[in-house]
């Protein structure tokens, strides 16, 4: 993972997790299967730019989960994970100076005016609502693929259909009150006109 940090004084910083400054940083404490980087844009305001390091131990451990595997009829271990490290990219008073952060060449935040935007929340929002002549959201995609489903299973339950999508039924409930609600806004726009 790359994360770079563009400053509003034309400053960079570069944070790359490619190449640890130790091959197996955790050698001494087990052997590490994976390394999971959490980055915390939860905690921006409060805290500055996070990553949370965690690791998975394979090494032979008694507390161990164990699953069974019923095809190959054998037990699988589970990996344990362990707590790293906790890394403090950007402090909460560069935060002021910062005209915007990259993962891997996305676009994680951004300032507008004074205020820094958490991108990942807005992508998330906009994947789910935004509609217009050349994309359609997620939730009226969910909800035209349900209407579909329900129309050509007339005796499937609206649960079973919701299910058949991946989606719990409450969650296409939602989806269709809020589709619903938004149409009723673009009806009254169109009125106002």
């Amino acid at each position: 993972m790359q994360i770079i940090v563009y400053y509003q004084n034309g400053k960079l910083d570069v944070f790359s997790t490619d190449n640890f400054t130790a091959n197996e940083p955790w050698a001494k404490q087990g052997l590490n299967l994976a390394t999971e980087l959490t980055v915390r844009l939860d905690l921006l305001d409060d805290e500055g730019l996070i990553i949370d390091l965690y690791w998975y131990d394979g090494s032979e451990a008694g507390n161990a989960v164990e699953t069974p595997d019923d095809d190959t009829r054998t037990v699988i271990r589970h990996a344990l994970r362990r707590q790293g490290r906790r890394i403090r990219l950007v402090s909460q008073e560069e935060l002021e100076h910062i005209a915007q952060i990259t993962i891997d060449g996305e676009l994680a935040v951004w300032r507008q005016g004074g205020y820094l935007i958490n991108g990942v929340m807005f992508k998330n929002q906009e994947l789910l609502c935004f509609s217009n002549d050349s994309v359609t959201s997620m939730n009226r995609r969910a909800s035209s693929v349900f209407e579909y489903l329900k129309n050509a299973n007339p005796g499937i339950s609206e649960e079973t259909l919701s299910a058949m999508m991946g989606y719990p039924l409450g969650a296409m409930q939602q989806i269709k009150d809020a589709e619903a609600a938004n149409s009723e806004e673009d009806d009254d726009d169109d009125f106002d006109e």
